[in-house]
């Protein structure tokens, strides 16, 4: 019996770790490539012209897919290649009404190359937009992503930072699998 409660309490131990620790990545003996990514701030840029967000603050990276010389990227880093799931979301505020406002993830810098596109042609006047989406691909070595966002128009386009919510603007990706 007390073999047994032996065990069961190891495998309890276990699971708690994994649950607790397994998604953010934070077990040196579980390698799980991911990285999250935000800004501390608004990002603000001139409408009719489509802009990467720039990110500045990390909440995770566990395989360095983050590099602040290259803040507007995802890197798949050397060895991490296979099936990824990504993801994005952005508060958008323009300054003078646009007929169209959109976000974007891109690959590897080719604008034509869109993964993902969440596009707004309703009213927009100055009122707040949220986009966002996810997506899956195998990408190799030294593939990245990038999130851009772009308005019609003549005013200035925010990307929204909202203190002490932090999901806005967030970008991510995690390996699923080779």
């Amino acid at each position: 019996l007390a073999q047994r409660a032996a065990q069961v309490n190891g495998s309890l131990a276990v699971l708690g770790a994994l649950q607790a620790d397994t998604f953010y990545g934070r077990r040196a003996d579980i390698r799980v490539p991911l990285v999250s990514v935000t800004r501390a701030s608004d990002q603000t840029f001139a409408q009719g012209t489509p802009t990467e967000v720039q990110f500045t603050s990390v909440s995770h990276d566990t395989g360095g897919f983050f590099s602040s010389a290259n803040n507007t990227r995802l890197t798949v880093p050397t060895g991490f290649g296979g099936l990824y799931l990504f993801g994005f979301n952005a508060q958008v505020v323009v300054s003078v009404a646009a007929s169209f406002a959109d976000a974007r993830v891109r690959l590897n810098g080719d604008a034509g190359n869109a993964l993902l596109w969440d596009r707004d042609t309703n009213d927009l006047s100055t009122t707040l937009r949220i986009f966002g989406g996810v997506g899956a691909r195998h990408l190799v070595d030294g593939d990245y992503l990038e999130v851009l966002v772009n308005t019609d128009g003549v005013g200035t386009v925010t990307v929204d930072w909202t203190s002490g919510f932090e999901y806005s603007p967030r970008f991510w990706m995690c390996r699923l699998g080779l």
